[in-house]
């Protein structure tokens, strides 16, 4: 699950042609553009030449290993997977309204049909929060190590890495309804997005697009690199590429790549909010801010430790700091945006 990345000494920006004109002499070569880097000093800002992506207005403090980070039923709910809870945050004040002990490796988490998803993915389960109580309200049998979980086409699906299944589960019984085969070694996060589910592998460098109302898989997409976290955005799918420390556009028709923005090692998180793309990379803990059309690097910020998925709540962007334990809410007002 944790996964060690190579150093990158720049920001490239490669704009991919996807198999353009070709002249006399050759390929056209992709054009490239290097961006300044943040500091590597974990107190230092990023270059003056890269404006700041926005102003951390509080840190919380969670569970040990704060991972999963979703916004959801008015809280900002965080999985810390080496604690075994989820903490909820009232994102107005900070405070850590409830702490649930959902079971052994809380990973990933979704909302929809009134309730908290999470997957537990030592214990190889999905628990049911019920947000009105702070209270477990179910615990589903899975596959062997349940990670991305997602919700969507009246269903919840489960990504199961170590039994390389997607589940397919009732909301409403818990029942489980399918199982879906050919979706990549170490499936890990999924996204409903753009009239599919789609699933990361991160072992064979490939996102699984299935039909969610047969279940089938449609296609895939090879992106290398690790991918992880997926997000919509103008039309196309975007996907941290956790051991290239970039973020990939892809055609989610054709299924190619047309863009990989480099960034820093260990990206991981996506989340679209205020007009622009997040992301989160590990070395050095870092919110970047893209456009969301065309990729371009906007603004970065150094937060000082392994920065871990993202979601907006209340007017505020919240980051998972797991080297640190606790979660930073951020003001994405300060980026300009």
């Amino acid at each position: 699950m944790r996964r060690v990345a190579t150093a990158v000494l720049g920001v490239v920006l490669t704009a991919c042609t996807g198999g353009g004109t070709t002249s006399p002499s050759g390929p056209t070569p992709p054009r490239t553009v290097t961006v300044p880097l943040p500091s590597e000093s974990p107190s230092a800002s990023p270059s003056p030449e890269l404006p700041e992506a926005g102003a951390v207005e509080i840190t919380v403090k969670v569970g040990k290993g704060p991972d999963g980070l979703i916004a959801a039923a008015g809280s900002v709910w965080v999985a810390n997977f080496e604690g075994s809870t989820v903490s909820r945050i009232d994102p107005a004040t900070g405070r850590v309204t409830a702490t649930i002990h959902t079971g052994a490796g809380p990973v990933r988490m979704a909302y929809g049909y009134g309730a908290v998803w999470v997957s537990n993915y030592h214990e190889n389960t999905v628990a049911e929060i019920d947000p009105r109580t702070n209270r477990v309200a179910r615990v589903i049998a899975t596959g062997l190590e349940p990670d991305g979980i997602a919700v969507g086409a009246g269903s919840v699906w489960v990504a199961n890495a170590l039994a390389a299944t997607v589940v397919r589960l009732d909301p409403a019984t818990g029942r489980e309804l399918a199982v879906i085969h050919r979706v990549g070694q170490n499936p890990s996060e999924m996204t409903y997005a753009l009239g599919s589910l789609w699933v990361s592998s991160p072992d064979d460098g490939e996102i699984t697009r299935i039909d969610p109302e047969t279940g089938e898989v449609t296609g895939a997409v090879e992106v290398g690199g690790g991918p992880l976290a997926t997000v919509a955005a103008g039309g196309a799918l975007w996907a941290a590429l956790y051991s290239q420390g970039a973020v990939a556009r892809i055609d989610p028709v054709h299924l190619r790549v047309t863009r990989t923005i480099r960034l820093t090692p260990g990206a991981n998180g996506l989340v679209l909010g205020y007009r622009a793309l997040w992301a989160t990379t590990d070395e050095p803990g870092t919110l970047w801010k893209l456009d969301p059309a065309s990729g371009d690097v906007l603004a970065a910020t150094t937060l000082g430790h392994a920065a871990k998925l993202a979601a907006f709540a209340d007017g505020s962007l919240w980051v998972a700091l797991s080297g640190s334990n606790q979660v930073a809410r951020i003001a994405p007002e300060s980026a300009g945006v």
